[in-house]
């Protein structure tokens, strides 16, 4: 399951418990930023990795029937990825010159470029529109704690920092590594 089936996130009772029973003061505010932190991350990487997972599969089963052109419901059937998700999917990784649509009765899709040429970053880029780590802090002009801005500043630059490692690395995985990967 990746990263996000390995982070444990104690439910809002467990939380409610421990901090009025065990913890006080900072110690119980430590806990539910570390928890809240825990419940961001899994649900970032589990919509960002779903659509980047069933776009690699596609462009994955597309670069196999090459020359071809395939429709979404070929692709759907061989790959289990509902046919509607597949055509938003392929939309937007038209619009980045990942892949080409042909129209007609015999038409289909197309990888655009060779697998060597298309990095997983501008998969993943063509398909996120918030990055894996985009916070969206609460900005009230009066907060209720003096400490929120600077807890917001904390966790944006650290969300920064960590989308950047990550694109970093997608840019050096290609198409055509995946494809190899799998043999």
């Amino acid at each position: 399951p990746g990263l996000a089936g390995k982070i444990s996130t104690p439910g809002p009772s467990v939380i409610r418990q421990g901090v009025r029973n065990k913890y006080r003061g900072r110690a119980a505010f430590e806990l539910l930023c570390s928890c809240m932190v825990r419940v961001v991350i899994k649900e970032m990487f589990m919509s960002a990795s779903t659509k980047l997972s069933n776009s690699v599969k596609a462009l994955f089963f597309l670069a196999y029937s090459s020359p071809e052109p395939c429709n979404s419901t070929v692709i759907s059937k061989q790959t289990g990825i509902n046919a509607s998700k597949l055509r938003k999917l392929f939309s937007a990784l038209a619009k980045e010159n990942i892949l080409t649509s042909i129209q007609g009765p015999f038409g289909g899709f197309l990888l655009a470029r060779d697998p060597s040429d298309i990095r997983l970053q501008e998969i993943y880029c063509a398909l996120e529109h918030k990055k894996a780590f985009h916070l969206d802090v609460n900005k009230d002009l009066e907060p209720k704690m003096k400490e929120s801005g600077l807890i917001n500043l904390f966790f944006t630059n650290l969300f920064s920092e960590i989308q950047v490692e990550i694109e970093d690395k997608m840019k050096l995985v290609t198409l055509a590594d995946i494809i190899h990967h799998t043999k």
